[in-house]
Order: structure tokens, then C-alpha cells, then sequence
């Protein structure tokens, strides 16, 4: 891609001269390290971000935009960076593909453009982009905002799944290891159907083989909590986390989480979260920008 006049001396590293024909240098996979890919059809730019992230993250380097959708169908990535001005796919029609698809619409993306001009960048973030940085930008700033939403997620993997430890800090009841076993596979099935409106404790009994009266007789043993409850908290875990990490609207999401009844979500959700999900999900967004929007 041809770059717009932007003097290499104003980014953090200047960018040397490399061969027309990008060799991808990536660094063993190492999987304890988050993997973020790196989109751009400008081989010596896409050498250039990628070189920021090498030590610190696994780092697939794209240069053709048309490979990305065939590359996550099959592996995962915890982030994107996209370049716009691509050929065949710009970077606002790709984030557009990645953001309307339910597998892949988590995953935070970054836009990248020499296009300051305020129309590109609102255009930018209404095709569902998390950030959209103008060149040249500052490394450090990069640097910041993708190790924020990597431990964003990880932080919201860890809390929505956190269920089982809460209940063991909580109660400290888990004596036995059947125990244990039991509880996870309750909220294995409970993660699986949590978009069916069905799910009851009628359906969770039955799934798991036992009586409903057994149910609430064997839980009683581990925690004070009803199935009930549990289903309602974890579909109220559900329900912030796509708040948080998707641009989907709140029917989307209530279908998702498996409400049915929208006056009772919006109760259910206030009396959680001390307001409403509309604004639960603005002041996120605000947080996020206070942290990401340093000096500079």
C-alpha cells in the first residue's frame, strides 16, 4: 500500500528499508503468550508494528487482508491491528466481516490510518472497531492500549468463569472431590444452554440425571445457593461480558444470555449492577478511555 507523506521520524522507531517481499520472522509459537495478528498489505509497516509485539506476544503477520477470515476459522487470536487503506478488503470492511460474526465479534480490533480527518474516524469506530489510531502514531500509546485489552480479557475470562472458585472461597464447602466434579459439570451444562430460554432447573435436573427435589438436596450440601440463582448469575455474567467485549444491542444480547421477559432483565440486571445496561456498558467505555488516554 502506498503510505501518505508521513515522516518516519515521527514514530517512536523509525521504520528501515526492507524488501518489497515480507519474510514473516515471528518467533516460535509459545503458548503461555496471548496472540495478537497484525493486518497491513505494506510489508514494511506490517515488519514494523509486528517488531513491537514479538517479545512480548505470539504475532501473526497478514499482509494479504483476504487470508484473515480463513485464518480464524481455524486458529484464535486475542487481538487485531488492521491497517484501512488495504486493497480488495479495507480495514473498515474487514473489521465490519470480523464484528458480524458471533465467533469472532469479541475479538478487540485497532484500526490504523493516515486519515485524520474526523468523518474516517467515526467511520472507523461505527463499523464496530474497539480503537482507531492515526499515523503516525506513538508506540508507546499502542503498546499501552493493546496490553489494556489483553488483560481486559483475560481479566473477564477469569471472572466469568470464576464462578466455581467463588462459590469455594465463599462457602468453603468443597470437602470431597465428587463434589467438586458434580459442581462443574452443573455449570458446564448451564454454560452449554445458556442461550435456550428453556433452561430451568427442570431442564438442568434432568440433564444432569436426578430428580429436582435431588438437585437442591445435593447443591444444598456444597453452597446456599439455588439452582436457580446460579442460572440467574450466570446469565447475568453472560450478559456483562457482551456488554463489555461486543458491539451487539441489548436484545441481541438478552437473546444470547437466554432472557425472555425484558422488564424482568432490566430489574434483575439494576438490582445487580446498580443501573441500567445501557449505561453499565457507556461507563465501561468511559473507564476504558480514562486508561487509555494518557498524556502525550
Amino acid at each position: 500500500m502506498q503510505q501518505e507523506d508521513v515522516p518516519d521520524e515521527e514514530l517512536s522507531i523509525v521504520r528501515p528499508e526492507i524488501p518489497v517481499t515480507f519474510e514473516n520472522t515471528q518467533k516460535e509459537y509459545n503458548k503461555s503468550k496471548p496472540t495478537i495478528m497484525i493486518v497491513d498489505d505494506d510489508p514494511s509497516m506490517l515488519w514494523f508494528v509486528s517488531e513491537i509485539f514479538t517479545e512480548k506476544y505470539n504475532v501473526i503477520s497478514i499482509q494479504d487482508p483476504k487470508e484473515v477470515m480463513e485464518y480464524l476459522k481455524y486458529n484464535q487470536t486475542n487481538l487485531i491491528i488492521s491497517d484501512i487503506m488495504m486493497p480488495d478488503i479495507d480495514g473498515i470492511s474487514l473489521t465490519k466481516a470480523i464484528k458480524s460474526d458471533k465467533l469472532l465479534c469479541h475479538i478487540p480490533l485497532i484500526l490504523l490510518s493516515a486519515k485524520q480527518d474526523t468523518e474516517e474516524q467515526v467511520k472507523g469506530i461505527e463499523s464496530g472497531a474497539e480503537v482507531y489510531i492515526t499515523k503516525p502514531f506513538n508506540v508507546e500509546y499502542l503498546e499501552k492500549i493493546v496490553d489494556h485489552f489483553i488483560q481486559r480479557n483475560k481479566d473477564l475470562k477469569e471472572y466469568y468463569g470464576s464462578i466455581l472458585s467463588s462459590f469455594e472461597l465463599d462457602d468453603g464447602r468443597f470437602m470431597h472431590k465428587e463434589d467438586k466434579v458434580f459442581f462443574e459439570k452443573m455449570l458446564k451444562t448451564i454454560e452449554v444452554n445458556i442461550a435456550n430460554p428453556d433452561l430451568s432447573v427442570e431442564f438442568l435436573s434432568s440433564d444432569l440425571g436426578y430428580s429436582t427435589r435431588q438437585l437442591y438436596r445435593k447443591l444444598k450440601e456444597i453452597t446456599d445457593k439455588t439452582p436457580k440463582d446460579i442460572i440467574k448469575e450466570y446469565r447475568l455474567k453472560m450478559v456483562e461480558q457482551l456488554l463489555i467485549t461486543t458491539n451487539l444491542s441489548i436484545d441481541e444480547i438478552l437473546y444470547q444470555s437466554g432472557f425472555v421477559n425484558r422488564g424482568n432483565f432490566f430489574k434483575l440486571f439494576s438490582k445487580e449492577y446498580g443501573m441500567t445496561p445501557r449505561s453499565y456498558r457507556e461507563q465501561k467505555k468511559k473507564d476504558f478511555q480514562d486508561v487509555v488516554s494518557p498524556a502525550t
